[in-house]
């Protein structure tokens, strides 16, 4: 099976710039559908392969080991005349664990390239690449993006190359009785297959505005996929999101390991390779040179004994010899006693028939040997004559360039000096929008008008959220901003406001965006605009379920997008519940509060800044009998010159007891510290939730508390303010066996 699979990855089109087999059945396509049984098909030897690698190939011109049983031999390299590792690239593992990935190029300009080097071994890689415009060459077509390339090939920089599809726009395009306007994708990036493209555009539609469906018009290797879009489409917007968030736009590694004469090397430049190549040729063509010269030798050593033989002196007492010879070896010893031959020479003769004597003609072997000898002499040029020897290889390459091998491809490639990345904030209007999050990864983004905002200034209207759902967050943002979606198992993702999908009402439900997250639960999500984001004073503040707190430098975060970055590492049993975004130059105090009803007022620089891979600090001192008691909220507070502010902390209980106390009510403590009791609990009673409010207005903000049993919705102002170390008031009446799941604040 697994030899079957390599024979058909040597003969698809798509895959290779030269294929090596050519076949006659049902084969592996662009789409993605596999290749046929074997009892299907058939294969052979294209000419190119047996021409261009085969030639000359025997145990006299490469090097040759006993295969893996030792039941034969095989050629440990091939006898290439011309570089092939560049036509075709080379993926996958070279040896220890170091994988390559060299892309693949044309054949003609791996052959300018290899001339312009043989001719000038001082030229710099720049002067090479751009003089014989040696670029990648991917069999898919598409455009490549080759801003980058120099550096990458002379191992300057270490990346990859990007490559976007082919994609045009239709317009009015039917397609089951409807009309629709369309992308309409011929070409997709090298080692892609449509079919995992479809699925991943699939998985994430909901990220998509307006697409509608989708429609295959494939035939055979010329791929035509139609992305239908609802009529009045932004068509450019809707390309930069396909590019972006599916494998439409991917990236080629360019990592430059390979196995030379048995050993690994991490090349650094092309240019090495090429060089180690040109080498290797040189080494070959005076092997082969050599064996050339050796069967001529040969060839003259025999002319020699049929000359001396056939001297009109000596045949007939050669024929005497042979008569009255008693044996064999007689006449062997005969031969070299009385007519100066070696072994060699008396072995052939002894093998003639006297009928062959005959027609042979002494005039003929004595040409035939000048002419031999004259051929050594030509061939001993290669040996001695370095110019000479490179003037063959360019004869080899030059000849392979001007044959039917460098007919055009099917598929060339476009290049470009780095995208209009994606385009999307050129196509995006500035709008307003209000998007309302919830626990269970929902979101809603309507669009910030009159509508949305409910009368009379008593704040937000959420609209319908799931059953069992509480609103995470409720954001007011530009289209351009951007969504920074923290997760509990430690990551963090960016995405800008326009790449979230939008909804016509808010009485929807909502887009589930699960999918943007990798299936994680969002526990946080941050709105900050690219200066926040590029302000080095810039920090995150993390808080864990188990007790760990730290911050993290935004430096850390120069590259992090939708793939996801770690932002904290994480215990096997710990999760993150709470992050936001500071800045070292404002005042600021981070509370936090226990299950166990204890709170910490914290000075922030009493929290340590440490990297993003890396545990945070303890908040709380813990009882080493009793363990760590769970953080159930943390939340900064923002303090005024005086230190002062006009926030404070709302605090519930599993058994429905709620209270609000003001900031000024709460002392400051010192990290890992058993803190300060925020609310005395009933036996076997425990904090559900903490967070923070404002007191200007709370006369607008909402409380949703969610049970095991049912789910209300209150004014945040009709729960009492009292003093720190007292009771709760009853806020839900609860069934004995209910209690408190969570709850949110929706504030205005």
């Amino acid at each position: 099976a697994s030899s079957y699979d390599a024979l058909c990855k040597m003969l698809i089109e798509f895959n290779n710039n030269q294929p090596l087999v050519k076949g006659h059945g049902g084969f592996e396509n662009v789409y993605g559908d596999s290749s046929a049984s074997e009892r299907y098909t058939e294969a052979k030897l294209q000419k190119f392969t047996e021409e261009v690698l085969l030639k000359n190939l025997n145990d006299k011109v490469v090097d040759f080991v006993p295969n893996f049983d030792q039941s034969s031999m095989e050629p440990t390299v091939l006898p290439s005349r011309l570089p092939f590792i560049l036509i075709n690239g080379s993926f996958g593992i070279a040896a220890g664990g170091f994988s390559s990935s060299i892309p693949p190029h044309s054949i003609k300009s791996s052959i300018d390239i290899t001339i312009d080097l043989i001719n000038n071994p001082d030229k710099s890689i720049t002067d090479l690449i751009h003089d014989n415009k040696f670029y990648p060459e991917f069999p898919h077509g598409g455009t490549a993006d080759i801003s980058d390339l120099i550096k990458l090939y002379s191992g300057e920089k270490k990346g990859s190359i990007p490559i976007q599809s082919t994609i045009h726009q239709e317009f009015d395009v039917s397609y089951k009785d409807r009309k629709y306007d369309a992308l309409v994708v011929t070409e997709i990036p090298y080692m892609k297959r449509m079919n995992n493209i479809v699925s991943i555009i699939k998985e994430k539609q909901e990220l998509f505005t307006g697409l509608k469906n989708l429609m295959d018009a494939t035939e055979g290797d010329n791929l035509k996929y139609y992305i239908l879009f609802e009529k009045g489409t932004n068509l450019d917007t809707a390309k930069s999101q396909i590019l972006k968030y599916t494998p439409l736009q991917d990236s080629f590694n360019v990592t430059m390991n390979l196995v030379n004469n048995g050993k690994l090397i991490q090349y650094s430049s092309m240019k090495d390779i090429i060089t180690d190549w040109i080498d290797f040729r040189r080494s070959t063509i005076k092997r082969i040179k050599m064996s050339v010269i050796k069967d001529l030798e040969k060839r003259i050593h025999v002319l020699k004994a049929l000359i001396i033989i056939l001297n009109k002196n000596n045949i007939d007492k050669i024929i005497s010899l042979f008569k009255n010879g008693n044996s064999k070896q007689e006449i062997k010893n005969d031969l070299i006693s009385k007519f100066g031959l070696d072994e060699i020479q008396a072995d052939y003769v002894i093998e003639l028939k006297l009928y062959q004597i005959s027609k042979m003609e002494i005039n003929n072997f004595i040409n035939e040997k000048e002419d031999k000898e004259k051929l050594i002499k030509e061939e001993l040029k290669y040996l001695k004559d370095s110019k000479t020897l490179d003037q063959l290889i360019i004869k080899e390459l030059n000849d392979i360039k001007n044959s039917n091998y460098c007919k055009k491809p099917k598929h060339s490639c476009n290049y470009v000096n780095g995208f209009d990345n994606d385009n999307v904030e050129a196509a995006i209007t500035d709008e307003e929008f209000l998007m309302i999050f919830t626990n269970d990864n929902f979101v809603k983004k309507i669009k910030l008008d009159a509508k949305t905002q409910k009368r009379s200034g008593k704040g937000i209207s959420i609209g319908k959220i799931k059953e069992g759902s509480l609103p995470l967050d409720v954001i007011q943002c530009n289209s351009k901003d951007n969504m920074l979606l923290i997760t509990d198992d430690g990551n963090i993702f960016r995405y800008k406001a326009y790449d979230i999908p939008e909804n016509k009402s808010i009485a929807t439900l909502g887009t589930n965006i699960s999918s943007m997250v990798k299936n994680s639960k969002i526990v946080a999500v941050i709105n900050a605009n690219d200066k926040v984001l590029e302000d080095e004073n810039t920090s995150f503040l993390v808080v864990t379920k188990k007790n760990l707190i730290k911050m993290v430098s935004i430096s850390e975060f120069k590259r992090f997008g939708q793939s996801g970055i770690i932002l904290s590492k994480l215990r096997d049993d710990d999760s993150v519940i709470s992050c936001q975004l500071v800045n070292s130059n404002q005042n600021f105090r981070v509370i936090s509060v226990n299950e166990d009803g204890m709170i910490l007022n914290l000075d922030k620089n009493s929290i340590p800044l440490i990297g993003r891979v890396s545990y945070g600090s303890s908040l709380f001192k813990y009882d080493k009998e009793k363990g760590i008691s769970n953080i159930v909220g943390s939340n900064v507070i923002y303090l005024n010159d005086n230190n002062e502010s006009r926030s404070g902390v709302f605090v519930l209980t599993k058994n429905g007891l709620g209270k609000l106390v003001r900031f000024e009510d709460i002392p400051f403590n010192s990290r890992y510290t058993k803190g300060t009791m925020i609310a005395k609990l009933k036996t076997g009673d425990k904090i559900a939730h903490a967070d923070t409010y404002n007191y200007d207005t709370i006369d607008n903000d909402k409380l949703m508390v969610i049970s095991k049993k049912k789910s209300i919705t209150i004014e945040l102002n009709t729960v009492r303010e009292v003093k720190r170390p007292t009771y709760g008031n009853k806020i839900q009446n609860l069934d004995d066996d209910d209690s408190i799941m969570s709850a949110s604040i929706i504030k205005e």
